[in-house]
Order: C-alpha cells, then structure tokens, then sequence
C-alpha cells in the first residue's frame, strides 16, 4: 500500500549572516526559543564553531540531537519543542507559501 504524508503547516524562518545579528526580525516563536536554556529540545543559541572564533546557532532537536545552523539555513518548528533545520535547497523542495 502507498501513502502520502498530510500536510501540514509550519512556521520557518531562514537564518541569514545578517539576520543573525539582531533579533528585530526573527519571528516571536524563534526569540522564545532563543530565551530559553539551551539544554531543553526547541531550544537555540549561538555558539562558537570548534577551534574557530567563528560563531553559529545550534537547534537542539526533539531527540536531543544538536544541529548547527549554517547561514541561509530554514529553522523550522512544529510545536514549541519541535525545531529542526534543512538546507534552503531541502526547504524549496520540501515547502511552499502557505
């Protein structure tokens, strides 16, 4: 038997080099999850990249895995633990405009 995934409906926001300098344009679920302490899933926060005075946000995903943002990346969430991120290509195949 096939079956096809239902849609549904996310909020995503593209995390750009200057997008990340300041919070004034991040939608208020993202600021919310950046508030909150890094250790919990749907959470995120920057932090330096190993060995590298180069700074990244990281998402902690709802298994605890933590994934680093690259710029242009899409955060995603699906409820208020639920985050997780795809590339911009993985995110226009994936989503359109709701």
């Amino acid at each position: 038997m096939r079956y096809r995934k239902k849609p549904i409906i996310v909020d995503a926001f593209r995390m750009t080099e200057e997008r990340g300098k300041s919070e004034s344009e991040w939608p208020s679920w993202l600021k919310e999850a950046y508030a909150r302490l890094p250790t919990e899933p749907g959470t995120v926060w920057l932090a330096p990249i190993a060995f590298s005075s180069t700074k990244r946000f990281r998402v902690c995903l709802k298994n605890r895995h933590v994934h680093i943002v690259e710029w242009g990346d899409w955060i995603i969430r699906k409820s208020r633990s639920d985050l997780y991120v795809l590339t911009d290509r993985d995110f226009k195949d994936d989503y359109t405009q709701a």
